[in-house]
């Protein structure tokens, strides 16, 4: 039995399991949440790769680093503008 299967089996456990009070329906409605969540992730593991995702994270981490250049490059051509316009004294 793969591990997906497993999941399902576990979450038509806790579908089938009767109530009977308000402390067990809580625990209830948090196990199948829970085992939902794992289903989705096993599932989608199927259609993404753990590489593809580390590639994207990688991608995101170099788009976030122009960011911060490019945010300090424009400062810097502000502070010189300010300073240019209105003189030493005015730089914010």
């Amino acid at each position: 039995m793969t591990k997906l299967e497993q999941l399902n089996a576990e979450q038509k456990k806790w579908m089938e399991k009767k109530v009977t009070g308000s402390a067990s329906a809580i625990a209830r409605h948090h196990k199948i949440a829970q085992s939902q969540k794992e289903i989705d992730y096993y599932e989608l593991g199927d259609t993404i790769s753990r590489a593809a995702i580390q590639v994207k994270l990688a991608e995101i981490g170099e788009i976030q680093g122009e960011i911060k250049r490019l945010t300090a490059v424009v400062e810097e051509k502000r502070r010189t503008l300010i300073t240019h316009v209105f003189g030493e004294q005015t730089i914010i």
